[in-house]
C-alpha cells in the first residue's frame, strides 16, 4: 500500500511502512496541539526528520489536508464538523 503526496506540484509516493503515525502522535501530544494540524517531516536517504508543526494547514483543493481526506473518502464538510465535534467535547 502506497500513500501519493503531492508538494508544489511535484508527486511523491511513500510506502505507508515508512510513515510513522506514532511519532506524529507523540509530537502532537508534546506540543499539546487541538484540532487540526498538520506535522512536516523531511524525507531522504538517511532517514525521516521532523521539520514543524503547521497549525494552521492549507485547505485550497490542491493542500494536502483535504487530499488526505479525498483519499479517506471524507468531504471536507465532515472533516470539519469532527474538528468542530471534538473540540466541543462531543
Amino acid at each position: 500500500t502506497q500513500c501519493r503526496a503531492f508538494y508544489n506540484g511535484y508527486l511523491k509516493i511513500l510506502p505507508y511502512s515508512t510513515l510513522r503515525t506514532d511519532n506524529s502522535e507523540f509530537l502532537y501530544r508534546a506540543f499539546q496541539c487541538r484540532g487540526m494540524v498538520r506535522i512536516d517531516y523531511i524525507f531522504n536517504d538517511e532517514g525521516i526528520f521532523f521539520l514543524e508543526v503547521n497549525t494552521v494547514p492549507g485547505l485550497s483543493p490542491n493542500s494536502i489536508v483535504p487530499q488526505q481526506a479525498r483519499t479517506a473518502g471524507i468531504s471536507l464538510k465532515e472533516l470539519f464538523s469532527i474538528v468542530l465535534d471534538q473540540a466541543l467535547g462531543q
